[in-house]
């Protein structure tokens, strides 16, 4: 993803501009060279979890979302934390 504009105009529909709620998510293998990046709402309480969303990604994918991850958390805990 090096070769990726910092900024790029990215348009969000109005039905998903609140997004969905999830807390966690899961690699999920596939056949080829495609896996399933599903999202998930997770009760520790019911040992339950609902996938919410499934996005069908490139198993190459993955590292450029480990490292888009790495970087945010990074970015998130080198600032003060919002009162709110």
């Amino acid at each position: 993803m090096a070769d990726t504009p910092q900024e790029l105009d990215v348009e969000v529909p109005a039905d998903l501009a609140t997004g969905t709620f999830s807390n966690a998510f899961r690699v999920v293998e596939e056949a080829g060279p495609d896996c399933f990046l599903d999202f998930l709402v997770y009760s520790a309480n019911e040992q339950r979890a609902k996938v919410v969303s499934r996005v069908r990604v490139r198993r190459a994918f993955i590292d450029a979302v480990r490292e888009t991850l790495e970087d945010a958390l990074g970015e998130f805990n080198d600032k003060p934390a919002s009162p709110h």
